[in-house]
């Protein structure tokens, strides 16, 4: 289990995360893939949420297989992300916001 979710915190779900890592220190954001079976983007590190659905993320040097009730820490840079089945997905991705940006 990641460190930044504790087991006593119950289970994760979008308003959970959003409740416990909100602004300012905290940037939350959800993602639904339900029709597309592949996105690709670029982001910073930070944590997933495995809300739901089941999917590959790949990087240039990793690959994670993600399914529902996952928490893991995911590198920064280009990302490939592959839904698996019908179900929809759903990730909630936590970053931890740079000091300049809190301060401002």
């Amino acid at each position: 289990m990641n460190s930044l979710w504790k087991p006593d915190y119950g289970s994760p779900t979008f308003d959970a995360i959003n409740e416990r890592f909100g602004p300012p220190k905290y940037r939350v954001s959800r993602s639904i893939i339900d029709e597309q079976s592949e996105i690709s983007g670029t982001m910073l590190s930070g944590t997933c949420f495995v809300i739901a659905g089941v999917a590959l993320i790949e990087f240039q040097d990793v690959k994670f297989d993600l399914s529902a009730g996952d928490i893991v820490d995911l590198p920064k840079g280009k990302f490939r992300l592959i839904r698996s089945g019908d179900e929809h997905v759903e990730l909630v991705y936590v970053w931890i916001l740079p000091s300049d940006a809190i301060d401002s």
